[in-house]
């Protein structure tokens, strides 16, 4: 199974680069051959709605934004490496029932369109949760991912969150 996450992970690197190199045939996925802002405003509102669905449904509320390619990845905060999407279902099913709200708000976020169907992201948010005992938690978290968009949307295809300092 570690061989299998390593690999995901390879691929989303190599993903990445290629994406980010010039290198290569064009394509019309290529920078200068899409409409730049109007993937940036559809990213936006994706990651918007993503945390609209999480004030509205808990963690489950993130199941419709994450993609379910073998080649999904994601490095939660305190993890030293990614997991696949059937690691994070189980993680956000785990932990959802313990959760009476969560709140996630983007204080910065920068998003750099890389064709019509990629794109980057980064920046910070805070996330407050109540727990089902009445605890109140805020933390504040750095991410930076990749989407993708699918038939039915942009998902979310890899990326990490650590802990803001």
């Amino acid at each position: 199974m570690a061989a299998t996450t390593h690999t995901r992970a390879v691929h989303a690197f190599c993903v990445i680069t290629m994406l980010g190199c010039g290198s290569g045939p064009r394509t019309s996925d290529d920078a200068d051959l899409f409409d730049s802002p109007r993937v940036e405003t559809e990213v936006r509102a994706m990651l918007e709605a993503y945390g609209d669905a999480m004030r509205h449904d808990g963690l489950l509320g993130e199941f419709p934004f994450l993609d379910t390619s073998d080649a999904f990845f994601w490095v939660p905060p305190g993890y030293a490496g990614p997991i696949g999407i059937d690691s994070v279902h189980a993680v956000l099913r785990r932990n959802a029932p313990g959760l009476r709200h969560i709140d996630p708000r983007w204080n910065e976020l920068r998003i750099e369109p890389l064709g019509e169907r990629h794109a980057l992201y980064t920046g910070s948010l805070r996330l407050e949760s109540i727990s089902m005992k009445g605890d109140t938690s805020i933390i504040r978290l750095l991410e930076t991912g990749l989407v993708v968009k699918r038939p039915d949307g942009w998902k979310l295809l890899g990326g990490q969150s650590a802990l803001a300092p």
